[in-house]
This record gives structure tokens, C-alpha cells and sequence, in this order.
């Protein structure tokens, strides 16, 4: 287990990273585009790296609000490794307020979908409503996808120390302007994980990041390291929202049609698994 709170000890940097670093310290111009290169290789590492063909994961999610109340919300979230891109299922089992509310990604397609079963309705989330807050949480619709490395433009700022960890520290801005809600997320990556340990959201016009990500703990679960705890903070407020991993299992035949739009609300979900086999 590696608990990101305890460890003390700087990971040792991979030959590939030392390499990067060796790189960005060039000043000729070939050097530099060496190291634009070098960004996007370890963008692109960090969306593939291995995370199994499918998995389930039984989690809680806690938003803390304005009232200074927690809300507790229970969870079960489904993710497909398909070729063609990772689609995810994200099912709330508790309170009975939101009890079978579901969202649906398919970051193949660009497509995200909510179920709100008090209406008994699927609608799709438009681009335009991606900044929109997700079930009152601290995560907007954007942060549930996984963003291709393709549309953004990276660079390697540093290395920089964090929770005693060697990192590297990314820049990502997109080409596009509106195609994210952000204008640029600062990430510092573990090197031998390919996982973001803490990413910085920047909005237009903003000197200082809104909201940051933190990975609280990260373990090692069927050969797979699997983030277990990380918090979303809107540091305009500094309220935030916790998402915790209780049980998660790997490579356990999920059918594709739990990923489908049309059968949200009336499919058959698993509720769990056991000996890496869905229940």
C-alpha cells in the first residue's frame, strides 16, 4: 500500500523522467521542441496507464456546504476499458434523495448523460453546461471525463516535492479555448505511477487556481494502483468534497450494455463483486 500521507521517502525517478528533465534544460531550439515532446509523452502515459478492462468500485462521496453540514452519499461506479476509450457509470445508492440518480461518460464520443429518476429522464449534458456542478458536489461534468492529451498543449514547469514525493510538474492548456471549462490545470505527477498527485483548475482571467485535486492514498489492488481516497476543494470557499474507494475489483466481465444511455434507469446494475466477479 502506498499511503501518500505516510510516505516519507522521494520515488526514485524513472530513466524516461530524468531524461525530460535533462531535456528542458536545453536552450537550443530543437532542445525545446524535445521537450514539448517529452510533456505530451507523459500526458498521454498518465490517460493509459494500466487500469484493467473493466472494474467495479463501491465508494462514498462527502460534500461539505455552505451551512457547514456533510453530506454522505453512497455510490457505485462502473468502468469499461474499451479500445475505442474508457466509458464509466457512476450510481448513487444512497440517501433515498438521490438513491438511483446515474450518470454516464463516454469518453470515446464525448458524450455525457444524467439520469434523474424523480422525472424518470435521461438527458444529455451539453458542452456548454460542462462547468455545471454534478449532484451539488465540488466536481463539475468536465471533471468526470478523461480528457485526450490532443487537445491540450503541455509543458514541464519543474520538478517539484509533494506529499514526499518526486514530481513532475505539468502544464496543460487547451488549444481550443472553449473546449474546457478551464484554462489551464497545473498536475504534479508521480513519475513512476503515471498518477496525478494534486492538479490545479485555472478559470479565464484567474491568477490563481479555483479548485485543486488532491490524491489523499493510493494502494496497490490486484497488481493495479487504485486512488482510494483524493478530495476537490473550491478554494474560492475552501469547502470541499471527499470521494473515498471503500472496495474496488478489476477484470470482472462487466456487460457493455451497463454503459448504454438507453437503458439508464432500467438496467440491471451489479451491485458489488466478489472474487472478481460482478454480484
Amino acid at each position: 500500500m502506498f499511503n501518500l500521507r505516510l510516505n516519507g521517502v522521494m520515488s526514485k525517478l524513472r530513466p524516461l523522467a530524468i531524461a525530460i528533465f535533462a531535456l528542458s534544460t536545453l536552450v537550443s531550439s530543437a532542445g525545446r521542441a524535445d521537450a514539448i515532446d517529452e510533456a505530451f509523452l507523459i500526458a498521454n502515459r498518465v490517460v493509459n496507464r494500466l487500469v484493467g478492462d473493466d472494474s467495479i468500485t463501491k465508494g462514498l462521496m462527502t460534500i461539505e456546504t455552505k451551512s457547514g453540514r456533510v453530506r454522505e452519499r453512497e455510490l457505485l461506479t462502473y468502468q469499461l476499458n474499451a479500445p475505442q476509450g474508457r466509458r464509466s457509470l457512476m450510481l448513487f445508492t444512497s440517501p433515498a434523495n438521490i438513491e438511483a440518480t446515474s450518470l454516464l461518460v463516454h469518453d470515446d464520443d464525448d458524450a455525457i448523460w444524467l439520469y434523474l429518476p424523480a422525472l424518470n429522464r435521461t438527458r444529455r449534458i451539453s458542452s456548454s453546461n460542462r462547468g455545471g456542478r454534478f449532484v451539488q458536489s465540488h466536481l463539475y461534468y468536465e471533471d468526470l471525463q478523461e480528457r485526450p492529451p490532443s487537445l491540450d498543449a503541455h509543458k514541464i514547469l519543474r520538478k517539484e516535492v509533494i506529499f514526499g514525493t518526486e514530481t513532475i510538474v505539468l502544464e496543460s492548456v487547451p488549444k481550443i479555448e472553449s473546449s474546457s471549462t478551464y484554462s489551464r490545470r497545473i498536475s504534479w505527477i508521480h513519475p513512476d505511477l503515471d498518477l496525478p498527485l494534486q492538479v490545479d483548475f485555472y478559470r479565464a482571467d484567474d491568477s490563481q487556481p479555483v479548485k485543486r485535486l488532491k490524491v489523499r492514498r493510493v494502494e496497490q489492488i490486484s497488481g493495479y494502483w487504485t486512488v482510494t481516497e483524493m478530495t476537490i476543494t473550491d478554494l474560492k470557499s475552501d469547502l470541499k468534497t471527499t470521494i473515498i474507494a471503500e472496495n474496488t475489483c478489476y477484470n470482472v466481465g462487466l456487460n457493455p450494455e451497463v454503459f448504454s444511455s438507453i437503458s439508464m434507469g432500467n438496467a440491471d446494475y451489479p451491485q458489488g463483486c466478489e472474487d472478481g466477479v460482478a454480484q
